[in-house]
């Protein structure tokens, strides 16, 4: 890092010129586009005092054309205007300069290099809402000096008089060597600028008493490499330890593990952002810190803002303090004090303190808090502080370790003494919380299932109790303290148990089957007895099938669908399914064997001389036929082809002319049967 020192108002002068125009000037536009640099044909600079387009050479690896380009002056800078800017809507936003190292110079055509550090996370900022104001970023040829002090004061006065830029909101960034060019013109101008953040640039000669008294109300955050050389920390150390001997708003952070590179830590630190966006010119800050009156034997507390402005107005509770004009106030009373502030050559009056100072008496109450006792699925408990709280008090639950934080979570079950601290070091009586056990959950419920059967519909769910006080459910909603659950349809249901903490078991699944379907009263095909077949025969017509079992008339159940050589009388069969489900049973009744199973003939006259008679009774229904033949078994004739049924007689007339008197042989067939008789003429 190249180091170098200036003096008030004798400095090292560089390229750009030190005339200048204190003259709003309006060339800003957020849509101007990016013109790269051709050596061929060279931009011309405008005259000096104006603002004017310019060029640059592109060298980044990413799209930096959000950063417009511009030269004023000889200096060349790159402006990054707000997300939101809209011309004319009437807002105020906060001005970001950064100063970039000794490693990121350039000629006045490059216009590019100064972006390399913090150029694209500050744009990343802009487009996720992070940040909303103006980023300028200026490049020197050589050094940092008055020139380019006074350019930036005029960009300033630009864009707080045209742009909305708000002149109460002018922040300072750099590293290395433009961490102490911020320094060197906060110490040429310190109202320009409200807050800084310095970064590998604290030197001792920032440090005398004059300096120090001149910026001890001015927000500063200086940040360092422990293994840095150049500065070595020991110097950063030794700055912020003169800034603390007079109760500076100085902040000093030194990484471990970082050299000469400290800026990208800086920049992910989660309060690097809160910090510049909540300084504001008229928030006024308390020396040391204090906020406590009578703490330790203080009396008076002096609350101040940056001296040289051109006008200061203070309130105590929203109400004006009386000839409390001056950059500072000597507080001897509690309340809420405020300020505002007029700018340097300015006509609007800031805001009133956007963080006001707080001053309270010694927190002489046991704090009050609100308690997260362990739940059934969290294993700790958690500790919030309600009241006092404040920016300026630390909390301790053992009396040792205090953070800044109001609320303690991760507690283990034990008692806790909380206690509230101011940053005068005044601690409150303990308030004892004590931290419960963690309630238990009861184990997953042991279940029993009776299901539905052939004659219930509905099945029952019983668990087995193992505790008392213990309600259920089977599903997840409503509990009972019944440990039965009955008339349950078919379906999956999980039960729980849930005792009186509310804390709720593990689920057992208790699985409800369909009712067992009971089989239809079975359809029978009987077969009566015959002549020829003296028993019946059942068979079962349905319902058949896979797992179905058949009880005839009370018997064993078997899978066979067919009984045989059943002799008369009436029987019941019933359907068994594989489930033991029994139909209806179906009543089959038996036939008696018939009354007369021998045909009945009588032949008359016999011997014939005429005509014969026959007549017939048939055990049996049938298609019959009454033939003759002769005694050579010669076919003669065939007298009749008939129905027959079962008992009821028949007569058939035959008259005999066909057998001339001779002997012949009748052949009565019915059905498969056949009956056969000889018939004689009267001569024999």
């Amino acid at each position: 890092m190249k180091i170098f020192t200036i003096t008030r108002f004798t400095v090292i002068i560089p390229i750009c010129l030190l005339v200048h125009s204190v003259q709003a000037q309006m060339m800003f536009n957020p849509a101007d586009p990016i013109v790269n640099y051709n050596s061929a044909a060279p931009p011309k600079a405008p005259a000096s005092g104006k603002i004017g387009k310019w060029v640059r050479t592109p060298s980044m690896t990413w799209n930096t054309d959000n950063y417009k380009c511009y030269i004023y002056d000889s200096c060349n800078f790159r402006l990054r205007f707000p997300q939101t800017y809209k011309q004319g809507d009437g807002k105020k936003y906060p001005i970001l300069v950064f100063y970039h190292g000794d490693g990121e110079v350039g000629p006045i055509d490059d216009n590019e290099k100064q972006l390399l550090n913090g150029g694209q996370m500050f744009d990343e900022a802009e487009e996720n809402g992070t940040f909303d104001g103006y980023i300028i970023f200026m490049q020197h040829e050589n050094n940092w000096g008055l020139a380019q002090y006074l350019s930036l004061h005029d960009i300033i006065d630009s864009l707080t008089q045209e742009y909305g830029g708000d002149p109460y909101r002018v922040i300072q960034n750099g590293l290395s060597g433009g961490g102490q060019a911020m320094i060197n013109e906060l110490e040429f101008d310190p109202t320009i600028f409200v807050s800084a953040v310095i970064m590998q640039a604290a030197l001792p000669a920032y440090a005398t008493p004059q300096y120090v008294n001149l910026e001890k109300f001015t927000p500063i955050w200086d940040l360092d490499g422990a293994l840095d050389n150049d500065p070595d920390p020991a110097e950063a150390q030794y700055v912020d330890s003169m800034y603390q001997s007079v109760g500076a708003d100085y902040t000093y952070t030194n990484f471990p593990t970082r050299n000469h590179d400290s800026w990208d830590s800086t920049w992910l630190e989660p309060g690097f952002w809160p910090f510049l966006n909540n300084t504001y010119r008229s928030n006024p800050w308390p020396l040391f810190g204090r906020t406590t009156l009578g703490c330790k034997g203080i009396q008076s507390i002096t609350i101040g803002i940056l001296s040289g402005l051109a006008g200061y107005q203070w309130r105590k509770n929203g109400v004006a303090i009386t000839g409390a004009t001056s950059n500072s106030l000597v507080v001897t009373d509690t309340g809420t004090y405020d300020a505002r502030v007029l700018m340097p050559g300015y006509a609007d009056w800031s805001d009133w303190s956007h963080v006001p100072v707080h001053i309270v008496s010694p927190t002489t109450s046991s704090p009050t808090v609100a308690i997260t006792q362990p739940s059934c699925t969290i294993g700790s408990g958690a500790i919030n502080i309600t009241y006092p709280t404040g920016t300026y008090l630390s909390y301790t639950i053992d009396s040792v370790t205090y953070q800044s934080g109001d609320n303690f979570t991760g507690l283990a079950a034990k008692n806790y003494h909380v206690m509230v601290k101011d940053t005068d070091g005044c601690v409150s009586p303990p308030t004892l919380v004590v931290i419960n056990q963690q309630p238990l959950t009861p184990p997953t419920p042991t279940v029993s299932v009776t299901q539905p059967s052939c004659t219930v519909a509905t099945g029952t769910i019983n668990i087995t109790r193992t505790e008392t006080g213990l309600l259920y459910s089977i599903d997840s909603l409503t509990y009972q303290p019944d440990s039965a659950f009955i008339g349950l349809a078919a379906q999956s249901y999980p039960v729980m148990a849930k005792n009186i903490a509310g804390c709720i078991s593990p689920s057992s699944i208790a699985v409800i089957n369909q009712q067992p379907v009971t089989p239809i009263a079975p359809v029978l095909n009987i077969v009566q007895p015959t002549c020829d077949t003296p028993t019946a025969t059942i068979n079962i017509a349905a319902p058949t099938g896979s797992g179905l079992l058949y009880s005839f008339n009370g018997g064993t159940y078997q899978s066979n669908t067919s009984m045989t050589k059943i002799a008369a009388g009436v029987y019941k069969i019933a359907v068994q399914s594989d489930s033991g489900c029994v139909s209806a049973s179906a009543v089959a009744t038996i036939l008696t064997e018939p009354a007369s199973c021998n045909t009945v003939v009588s032949v008359y006259p016999n011997p014939f001389s005429g005509v014969v008679y026959f007549n017939i009774v048939s055990p049996e229904s049938g298609q019959g036929s009454l033939e003759f033949y002769s005694l050579l078994g010669q076919r003669l004739q065939t007298e009749i082809e008939s129905d027959f049924v079962v008992g009821i007689p028949i007569t058939i007339t035959c008259p005999m002319e066909f057998a001339k008197l001779q002997p012949v042989v009748y052949v009565l067939t019915i059905g498969k049967k056949k009956y056969s008789g000889t018939l004689l003429p009267q001569k024999f």
